[in-house]
C-alpha cells in the first residue's frame, strides 16, 4: 500500500514538472448586443410555437387541395354463408364469398370549391407568417431591453459602490478632524449615518442586479445561474424621422399585414360557402374479382360519370356565407382600428426618443456641474470652511446625478427598442401583398 502511494506521489510531481502544452482556458468574450438577439431568437419557444402553426396551416392547405387529387381505394371481404342453393347443377348460393376490389375517383370539376379552399388556406397560412414575423419583433424589444436594463444594473451597482467607498473616506476625514478637535461628534454621527444608506442603497443595487441578470438569461434561454459580461452599447443613432416612421409601420408591422392576410382569407371563405349550391362533376371506376356463382361473373369492372346539384339544403349554405361576410366586416373594423392605434404608437414612441434625448443632456450637464460641486465641497470641509453636512449633501447629488444620467440612457435605449419595434425595422421583410380575390 504505502508503495503504491509513494508511485502515485512520484507520477503527480513528475506530471507538475512537464511544459505546459499553451491550451489555456480563454475567458468567454462579452455577449454583443447582436449576438443576443440571435440567441434569443433561436431559443425562444414562443418562436418555435408560432412557427409550428405555420407548418399546420402549410399542411392545412395540403388538405384543402387533396379533394382534386384521385382517390384510389381497395377493399377486400369474406363472407361463409349456409345452406347452400344451386339450380340445375349450377351454384347460387355457396359456402366461401370472397370479393377483391380496386376502385379510383377523380373530381372533373366542383365550380370553384376546391379553388376557394385552397385560397382560404393559403391566405390564412400567411396570415400566420406574419405573426411568427411579430414574435420575432417583440422578442427583439425585450431582448434589447433587458440588455440596456442589465447595463442600467450594472452602472446603478457601481455608482453604488463608489458612494460607499467616498463615504468611507469622508468617515476616515472627519475621524482624523475629530481627533484633532477641529470637528464636533456629531460630524462623525451623521458621516455614520450616510454610510449606512449608502451601503444599503448597494444591497438593493446587487439585488436588482441579479434580477436584470436573470431577466436576459431566461430571454437568451440559459441557466438563471450563469454568468454574464455584457459589451458595450452600441453607438447611438441620429433621431428618426417621423414620417418616415409613420409611413413605413403602417406597411410592414406584422399585425396590419397579418389582418390584411386574414381580411383576404374572409373574403374567400364568402366565396366558398357560396359556393357549395354550385353543381359537381365526377369520375368514378371500380374493378371487383369475385367468387363465380351461376348469377354474377368472378370479375366485374365499372366506369362512369356523375353529375350532382344540390337543390336545397335548408339554407345552410347561405347561412354560413352570411357568416363569412359579417367576419369579413368585423376583420375590416379591427384593420380601422389598428391603423390608428399604430399610428399613435408611432407618435408616443418618437415623443419618448426626444424626451429621453434631452433628459440625456440635461443629466450629463447636472453630472459636471455636481462633480464639480463635490470637490469644492470636499476642498472647503478640509480646510474648515465648511461643514459636514455640506459634504455629504454633494456627495449625495453627485451620486444622484451620476445615477442619473445613467438612467436616462437606459430611458433612450429603451425608447429606441420601442420605435425599432413599432416601426417594424430590423425584423425581416413583409410577405408581398396579394391582390384580392375577385367577388
Amino acid at each position: 500500500m504505502i508503495r503504491l502511494l509513494l508511485v502515485l506521489l512520484l507520477t503527480g510531481m513528475a506530471l507538475a514538472q512537464l511544459p505546459d502544452s499553451g491550451l489555456e482556458a480563454t475567458p468567454a468574450s462579452p455577449l454583443s448586443l447582436e449576438a443576443a438577439l440571435s440567441e434569443a431568437a433561436g431559443n425562444s419557444p414562443a418562436i418555435r410555437e408560432a412557427e409550428a402553426r405555420v407548418q399546420e396551416a402549410i399542411y392545412g392547405v395540403d388538405e384543402a387541395g387533396a379533394p382534386g387529387k384521385p382517390r384510389v381505394d381497395f377493399s377486400a371481404g369474406y363472407q361463409y354463408l349456409t345452406p347452400t342453393l344451386s339450380f340445375s347443377g349450377l351454384p347460387v348460393v355457396v359456402n366461401n364469398n370472397y370479393e377483391f376490389a380496386v376502385g379510383l375517383q377523380q373530381t372533373l370539376a366542383d365550380f370553384g370549391r376546391l379553388h376557394w379552399a385552397t385560397a382560404s388556406a393559403e391566405l390564412r397560412q400567411r396570415s400566420l407568417t406574419e405573426k411568427v414575423r411579430r414574435q420575432k419583433e417583440d422578442l427583439a424589444m425585450q431582448v434589447r431591453q433587458a440588455y440596456a436594463g442589465l447595463l442600467f444594473a450594472r452602472q446603478s451597482l457601481t455608482v453604488a459602490s463608489d458612494l460607499v467607498a467616498a463615504q468611507k473616506a469622508h468617515v476616515q476625514v472627519v475621524e482624523t478632524r475629530l481627533k484633532a478637535g477641529a470637528v464636533p461628534r456629531y460630524d462623525m454621527l451623521s458621516s455614520q449615518a450616510a454610510l449606512a444608506r449608502a451601503e444599503e442603497q448597494l444591497v438593493t443595487a446587487r439585488s436588482q442586479e441579479s434580477l436584470a441578470r436573470q431577466r436576459l438569461l431566461m430571454l437568451l434561454g440559459r441557466s438563471l445561474e450563469q454568468p454574464l459580461e455584457l459589451a458595450d452599447w452600441p453607438a447611438e443613432m441620429a433621431l428618426p424621422d417621423l414620417a418616415e416612421g409613420a409611413t413605413r409601420a403602417l406597411v410592414e408591422r406584422p399585425e396590419l399585414t397579418a389582418l390584411n392576410w386574414a381580411v383576404e382569407a374572409a373574403r374567400a371563405r364568402v366565396h366558398l360557402e357560396e359556393s357549395q349550391d354550385n353543381p359537381a362533376l365526377s369520375f368514378a371506376t371500380r374493378y371487383a374479382q369475385r367468387n363465380e356463382t351461376a348469377f354474377q361473373n368472378s370479375s366485374l369492372w365499372s366506369a362512369g360519370v356523375l353529375f350532382s346539384v344540390p337543390l336545397f339544403d335548408g339554407g345552410a349554405s347561405e347561412a354560413r356565407a352570411n357568416q363569412a361576410e359579417a367576419v369579413v366586416v368585423q376583420l375590416g373594423e379591427s384593420q380601422e382600428k389598428l391603423r390608428r392605434l399604430v399610428a399613435l404608437e408611432v407618435q408616443e414612441s418618437y415623443q419618448q426618443l426626444l424626451t429621453a434625448s434631452e433628459q440625456l443632456r440635461l443629466s450629463s450637464a447636472r453630472l459636471e456641474q455636481t462633480t464639480e460641486g463635490l470637490r469644492i465641497a470636499r476642498l472647503r470641509y478640509q480646510t474648515g470652511v465648511s461643514i459636514n453636512q455640506e459634504v455629504l449633501d454633494a456627495e449625495s447629488a453627485q451620486s444622484q446625478a451620476r445615477l442619473d444620467r445613467h438612467r436616462a440612457e437606459l430611458a433612450l435605449r429603451s425608447g429606441w427598442a420601442r420605435w425599432l419595434r413599432v416601426c417594424s425595422v430590423n425584423a425581416g421583410p413583409a410577405v408581398e401583398p396579394a391582390p384580392a380575390p375577385p367577388r
